[in-house]
């Protein structure tokens, strides 16, 4: 289950020396927000996975094949969360989300819940935004139906692109605006395979705030993007998705496992600015370690083809946990991957615990991964259980990577 609503600050390690690692030569804090890389698949709620609108990138998508059990357990229940935020890239605000996790049909035993969702943004630096979402799942899990639809104006660091540019640690700063529209329906095959058609619609106007000839050398190089600067551009795509998951729940797994494609394509026949490809790729593992405890695992790739991309449907690292302890969007580049564990454990009551880690990278091509210069990142997190019925949790995680120190705050698990 991806995050129902996230953010991030980051803070990065300062006073580094003449020729010490290039990443440790500023401090900041910053956040970005929006609604993920291509935005949110397979998510039943609006997500904010620390990125600008826009964006490359994956969520995972919901199944829960079992009901929970008790005499309330297909009663709706309505979960609401007030996500402080502090950054000093967009100012002190909130984050609030609101969810209904509901079943459609009494008489369906069969379909994991069903949710509704909304959530926005505000900060003091007039960053906001919102959107509502939706998952449905009907006629015994036979059909999954996802829309999202949003809109955001953000203020967020761009460092550039491909792994020497993120490593360099010099950003220019760009406000963005845009708005997104996620229409999604899968069909059970067999063997819990589920696949489908999708379309996606996003339209992003971004731009830098200082003029090109006073940002110094130390600027990002901006040949490869500047053109894309002070136009509304659309990114309109057909898509397919295929997935066989056999978790058994939908927002806290214990056992199973879920692997995940899908490919969009995005072209003028749908009325996108640019003629490109992106591909996606995801596998998650649960493993019970107990009645307290599970390991999880993940691994996942991205890849965009094409002559011409817009810098924000570049795979991003960092996006929606790929991986904490990375601001999102410092990292990007044609191709990504990344892997990681995570070690769940229930302590007392409502509250619990998680130990992560992972390492993952970006390269303009497959074949040009350099894996002695991998990007490491791992933490600890804290949980609190929102709901009454099943485990939807509140999370606050504190991660370290080679960037520095960063925390993010969210509902439900990053993966």
């Amino acid at each position: 289950m991806p995050a129902l609503v996230s953010f991030a600050g980051s803070t990065c390690l300062a006073g580094s020396p003449a020729g010490s690692d290039p990443t440790r030569q500023q401090q900041n804090k910053s956040v970005a927000v929006g609604w993920g890389a291509a935005p949110p698949e397979g998510s039943a709620v609006p997500v904010g996975g620390a990125d600008p609108v826009g964006g490359a990138g994956s969520i995972p998508s919901l199944r829960n094949p079992a009901s929970p059990d008790g005499p309330n357990a297909r009663q709706g229940e309505l979960i609401f969360a007030p996500i402080p935020i502090s950054s000093e890239a967009i100012g002190v605000g909130l984050a609030p989300v609101v969810a209904y996790v509901f079943f459609p049909s009494n008489s369906d035993r069969v379909s994991p819940p069903s949710t509704l969702a909304a959530a926005g943004l505000f900060t003091s630096t007039r960053t906001y935004g919102g959107g509502l979402a939706g998952m449905l799942n009907l006629k015994e899990d036979r059909y999954r139906l996802t829309f999202l639809i949003g809109a955001a104006r953000a203020r967020y660091q761009f460092f550039g692109i491909g792994s020497a540019a993120g490593s360099a640690g010099n950003p220019i700063w760009l406000s963005q605006h845009g708005h997104a529209v996620l229409l999604q329906g899968l069909r059970r095959l067999k063997w819990n395979i589920f696949a489908g058609p999708r379309f996606s619609h996003r339209q992003v106007k971004a731009a830098g705030e200082s003029p090109a000839s006073d940002l110094g050398s130390q600027a990002p190089p901006l040949p490869a993007f500047q053109d894309q600067l002070n136009w509304a551009i659309t990114s309109a795509a057909f898509g397919f998705r295929v997935q066989r998951d056999t978790r058994d729940d939908l927002f806290y797994p214990r056992h199973g496992s879920r692997v995940d494609g899908r490919a969009d394509f995005f072209g003028p026949y749908i009325g996108s600015s640019f003629t490109f490809q992106a591909y996606q790729f995801e596998a998650n593992k649960y493993l019970s370690l107990g009645p307290r405890q599970v390991l999880a695992l993940r691994g996942m790739g991205c890849g965009v083809t094409g002559s011409r991309i817009p810098f924000f449907e570049l795979c991003q690292f960092g996006t929606l946990g790929d991986l904490r302890g990375y601001q999102t969007g410092r990292y990007r580049d044609r191709t990504m991957f990344a892997t990681q564990a995570e070690w769940r454990v229930e302590v007392w009551k409502r509250l619990g615990g998680v130990v992560f880690g992972g390492v993952g990278d970006v390269a303009p091509a497959w074949s040009a991964y350099n894996f002695s210069e991998l990007l490491p990142g791992g933490g600890l997190g804290l949980r609190y259980n929102l709901s009454k019925q099943r485990r939807i949790h509140l999370r606050l995680d504190g991660a370290y990577s080679k960037t520095g120190a960063s925390w993010s705050m969210g509902v439900a698990e990053v993966f």
